[in-house]
Formats: C-alpha cells, structure tokens, sequence
C-alpha cells in the first residue's frame, strides 16, 4: 500500500515538470519586482475558503498508555478483579476515514485559521492480553484471595461517530515561487461501540484447568490527535508541489458503560457485569514523526484540488477539494 501510495503521488509530481520541459516557451513569466503579483508571492489575497477534507488512515501502529482495574463476575457471590498490570499486545488502527467540511479565514496575509466538522468511521484491529485475575469469594471464611492467570483477545464492532477540530497555517515567502509553511491541527472524534472479550483462565482454584469465557459490553471510544507539520512548496504553474515533516500524537480512551456487560463463564452460566466503575483503558500512538509529499492544483481563480500521502508514524492519504472566495 505505502509503495502504491508512493508511486501515484511521485507520478502526479512529475506531471507539471514535464510539461515545462516539453513546452517551448511555457505559458508562465517572471514578473517585476513591482508587480503586484509577485509581491503577494504564492499569497491568495481571497480570505475565506471552504473545504471538503477526505482523510483515509490505512494503519496507525498503536501501545497501551494504562489499563484500569476491571470489576467482573465468573461465578455467585465472588468479586473478581483484571490487575491492571496485565500486559496488552500492541495494537493498531486498522483503518481510519474522516469526512470533514473545513472553514479557513485569512487573519492577516501569511496566517490563516481554520475549523472542521464532520463524521469519521474507524476499525481496530482485535487485540490480544496477558494477565492475572484477583478472585475473592465472601462467602469462604475467611475471605481468600486467589490468582488466576488469563489470556484472551478484545473485538470492537465501532459506530461512525463525530469529528471536529481546527488549527492555524502560517506562510512565508521566500521568493515568487518558493513558500515555507507550518501547520497546526487538533481534532477530536468519538464513538459508540460494541466489544467482546473472549478469555481463558486457568490456575488459582481452577488448579490446572482450563475454562473460556465470552463477556460482551458498550462503550465509548475518543480519540484526540494533533500534529505540527512543516514543508516547504514550490510554485510551477498552476501546481504547487510540497513535502515537509510532522511531529504528531495520537491517543484513543476507551471507556466502558457502566454495567453494561455480560459474561459467559463457560460453564452454561451467564452474569451480568456488577461493577460500578466499568474500566478504562488508554492507548496512544507508537511512532510520532512522519514525513508526507503532495500537490496543489489550481483551477481558475476560485478552485483547488489537493492530494497527500503520510507515511512512517502513520500509512494515509488525503484528499480535498477547495473553493476560495
């Protein structure tokens, strides 16, 4: 997919270079120092803009930041504890798309504001765990506490949910045809899911045996990212080439209804879930630098198309379609 991505946006580059190369005189003139034009530079003097973003995230590699101490129930009358030192593999966005409508206000010449709305769908890939579970039982005196050991794997079925945000972009010339730019952005994005937890247990009373169980539940997902990104673009007719470098960090809290799950211990026999504090969990993003290529395209005087790819701390693709006025 990286190499796909990579091969579409190097051919889109190299579009505008050929065409120079092949075109005799070329459409384009360097103007005079006194040309109004080229004292705004690659600055559109237009202040509102607005923006239809498409962001599609291919693969995000992510870690656990904290797990809480979850409360569930495997069998009557016991009060049983997942440690929250149990080890979570690493997991990752399977798949991200955000759809969203972008307004940009020019404050001054070479600084620029902006929001954005819109809805987003996300994918995790199933997960698995390592742990202990702290089991005691009331009604034995006196009260023990026994440890068994588990493993098992989360699957999340994820509601599209939605996303807003905003940020800033600042310009400066360097010359008519070359721009250095930076960008901020945050954006913040929530959704409603279900998940199942399958697990096996073993040790403690169970001694050496084995038994599997099913808990299914509801839950919030909110993910939060932001990023600074700074590049550096060149003017070539109505292209605008750019690649830079960007520092982002993306983290996901996972938080569960409250007493919103059941459990099958295996043995036929289904609890509901007595807990009320439900869990928590907390990841956040594995790699945080990342570089990214892409294109402006001009069309006319109100109209820009553009197209990026990311790679490294994150594999995605954007794409938008601007009118400026």
């Amino acid at each position: 997919m990286k190499k796909s991505i990579l091969l579409v946006l190097a051919f889109i580059l190299i579009i505008p270079i050929i065409s120079s190369a092949a075109s005799i005189s070329g459409t384009e003139t360097i103007l005079s120092k006194k040309d109004p034009a080229r004292i705004k530079g690659l600055l559109d003097p237009k202040r509102f803009s607005i923006s239809v973003d498409n962001d599609y995230v291919f693969k995000r590699e992510m870690k656990t930041e904290s797990w809480s101490k979850d409360q569930i129930l495997l069998a009557p009358n016991t009060i049983n504890y997942l440690n929250p030192q149990a080890v979570m593999d690493e997991s990752e966005i399977d798949k991200m798309y955000r759809v969203t409508a972008k307004i940009k206000y020019a404050i001054f010449s070479n600084l620029s504001i902006f929001v954005k709305l819109g809805i987003a769908d996300v994918k995790i890939k199933e997960q698995s765990y390592r742990g202990t579970l702290s089991t005691t039982d009331p009604a034995r005196v006196p009260w023990t506490v026994d440890v068994v050991n588990m493993t098992g794997s989360f699957d999340y079925k994820i509601d599209e949910g939605f996303v807003y945000g905003g940020g800033l972009k600042l310009n400066h010339n360097l010359s008519y045809d070359w721009i250095l730019g930076l960008n901020l952005q945050y954006l913040k994005q929530k959704h409603d899911y279900v998940a199942t937890r399958f697990g096996l247990m073993s040790g403690g009373p169970l001694g050496g045996q084995v038994i599997g169980g099913d808990e299914v539940w509801d839950g919030v997902l909110t993910i939060r990212e932001w990023y600074v990104a700074s590049y550096i673009a060149k003017k070539i007719g109505k292209f605008i080439p750019y690649l830079g470098v960007k520092y982002s960090d993306l983290r996901i809290r996972d938080e569960s209804q409250i007493g919103a799950k059941d459990f099958n211990n295996g043995m036929g026999i289904v609890f509901t879930d007595v807990s009320t504090t439900g869990y928590i969990q907390k990841y956040k993003s594995k790699h945080h630098i990342g570089p990214f290529i892409g294109l402006d395209c001009n069309i006319g005087d109100h109209w820009q198309i553009n197209l990026e790819g990311r790679f490294v701390d994150e594999t995605a693709m954007t794409f938008n379609a601007t009118y400026k006025f």
